[in-house]
């Protein structure tokens, strides 16, 4: 069987290029390492980096009913890229960005987010013993986000040390590895806060599509922040609950469909006519 993910001392784990199939559903990875969206016209195009988790990646969907590939049918004057890789949190998203940003400049940057991800964004204890068990053995590193006491965002690359047990665990202190959910959440806001100044310094516009509600608190400091928002909650929840989720117990076909026509008209203020 082939391999589906390869190591990546950076990120952890990467898609690996080619035509793959999970669950009787098959998907193409490009030689970026990004979901496959489509063909386009022509070379040069505006690119448009979607960054995200299993969500906009699209677990259990074919490549041509995922939001990216959808928005890359209604915008073809741009190149939509497709950077969410399962398992990801906004952490990796922001490492991932600063990768690929140091090779080439997009146009516009869209984070995915949820409330989900505070935990992989700072590990508790509970998901990093999955670090130890047969779910994701054989990965290296982990990433951990943090602030110091001046508020600056520091992202340590853990090494991953099962023979040496939890308590001895890359060095971490038992206060770093049970944070409390305020830890989370503020280091997620400044994830989020990072990644659109980052998106601002390569001169492209950046917006936050959120699929956790309004009332997340993440999402409400990041909108009182001056960062574009876009709601995906309400589209998840225009969707009949029989239909909102496919086999893999993840957005569907029409879920998709409702946040490609929300982020849709954000990307169309910026795409060239």
């Amino acid at each position: 069987m082939a391999r589906t993910t390869a190591l990546d001392p950076l990120l952890g784990r990467v898609l690996v290029p080619g035509r793959h199939g999970i669950s009787g559903v098959a998907y193409t990875v490009e030689a970026d390492g990004g979901r496959a969206c489509g063909e386009v016209a022509e070379a040069g195009l505006p690119e448009v980096w979607i960054f995200g988790c299993s969500w906009t990646f699209g677990s259990g969907e074919p490549d041509e009913t995922v939001f990216p590939w959808l928005l890359q049918q209604r915008l073809p004057q741009c190149r939509i890229r497709n950077y969410a890789v399962p398992g990801y949190g906004t952490v990796q998203n922001l490492l991932d960005l600063r990768r690929r940003g140091a090779k080439a400049k997009p146009a516009h940057v869209v984070f995915v987010y949820g409330e989900f991800h505070w935990k992989r964004n700072v590990p508790n204890l509970y998901f990093i013993g999955k670090f130890m068990t047969g779910e994701t053995r054989s990965l290296t590193h982990f990433q951990r986000a943090r602030l110091d006491r001046h508020g600056r965002l520091s992202i340590d690359i853990v090494e991953v040390k099962p023979e040496a047990g939890l308590p001895r665990l890359g060095g971490l202190d038992e206060k770093l590895i049970e944070p409390d959910e305020f830890t989370q959440v503020q280091a997620t806001i400044r994830l989020i806060q990072e990644a659109a100044a980052d998106a601002a310094r390569l001169g492209a516009r950046f917006t936050l599509a959120h699929v956790t509600g309004a009332a997340d608190p993440v999402v409400e400091a990041v909108r009182a922040s001056g960062i574009a928002v876009v709601d995906f909650a309400a589209p998840l929840a225009a969707v009949p609950l029989a239909e909102r989720w496919n086999a893999a117990k993840h957005p569907s076909a029409p879920v998709h469909r409702g946040y490609a026509g929300a982020l849709l008209p954000v990307l169309q203020a910026d795409a060239p006519s």
